[in-house]
């Protein structure tokens, strides 16, 4: 169906860590290192899961009777009335070998793909706005295109819903928030040796909830105005950040060690064995 094959999938991973501004070198190291991290393998296996979800998806909502809302999605996919012909095994047919024209199984492709990528996140140049798909403005939008992605795929589709009476996908995206919540509990214990971080320890209920809000990704875009609200800084991006830091070192404001150990990757898991914070607790969130 054209859903993992690498013309389309285009090396998602690294790419979107890259924006496709680096060269056949860079290129490769990216490849091999997401490769070997499993993430390459893990956003395959996503869309693979995906397209059986899909189809099970076109099976069940087919004849607009399942919910009062089939009808909506089957029109949404593109498909129209006749292109859904189910086999002796109540699966769809999708290809003019199974019995369907040219132009029912291009909708079938055209619907599976669709659904696919309303489900699986790819970050990709249609998801942010021009500017950040211009090399000169990579600094600044070096790992912001997540936020966006999300926020296209899941914001939206969430509002969409609600906006024709189904706050299903609404109470799903609730439950995101006590998830992290314990995600990120946990992590602290395995990265702090059974103890949480020193700046949570006058954490309230709120502070918890406020976090799991922003983990969740909640309030999609607005995020940067949410992080601008208690540090400027992480507007410009962590690349720029980063130089200010180096500023600071060559300015003897801050020192070397710990502005080295904050630009190494991983390095909660070695920083504090150094005795030196992995990151600025304002963005330990």
């Amino acid at each position: 169906m054209g859903v993992t094959d690498n013309a389309a999938l285009t090396h998602a991973v690294g790419a979107s860590y890259s924006q496709g501004m680096v060269g056949d070198f860079g290129r490769k190291i990216n490849d091999t290192l997401f490769k070997y991290n499993l993430m390459e393998r893990f956003n395959l296996d996503m869309r693979v899961g995906a397209t059986e979800a899909a189809v099970g998806f076109i099976a069940k909502h087919a004849d607009g009777k399942a919910n009062a809302h089939s009808a909506r999605w089957i029109d949404e996919l593109g498909l129209k009335k006749g292109d859904v012909q189910l086999d002796a095994q109540g699966r769809p047919k999708m290809f003019e070998a199974d019995g369907l024209s040219t132009e029912q199984a291009a909708r079938m492709r055209v619907a599976i793909n669709r659904w696919v990528d309303g489900a699986v996140l790819r970050p990709d140049a249609a998801d942010k706005p021009p500017w950040m798909s211009d090399p000169r403005f990579a600094l600044v939008s070096h790992l912001k295109t997540f936020v966006y992605s999300f926020h296209e795929t899941i914001m939206k589709r969430v509002l969409h819903e609600a906006e024709h009476g189904n706050y299903h996908p609404a109470m799903a995206m609730a439950s995101y928030v006590p998830i992290m919540i314990a995600s990120d509990m946990l992590k602290g214990l395995i990265q702090g040796g059974g103890q949480q971080p020193e700046w949570k320890d006058k954490w309230g209920p709120g502070d918890y909830a406020w976090s799991g809000m922003q983990r969740a990704g909640l309030f999609g875009t607005g995020q940067f105005l949410v992080d601008a609200m208690t540090h400027t800084g992480s507007l410009a991006g962590p690349a720029v950040e980063q130089l200010a830091d180096a500023a600071e070192v060559l300015g003897g404001r801050e020192q070397f060690k710990r502005f080295a150990v904050k630009s190494m990757p991983a390095n909660a898991l070695y920083a504090a064995a150094l005795k030196t914070p992995a990151t600025d607790p304002n963005f330990a969130d």
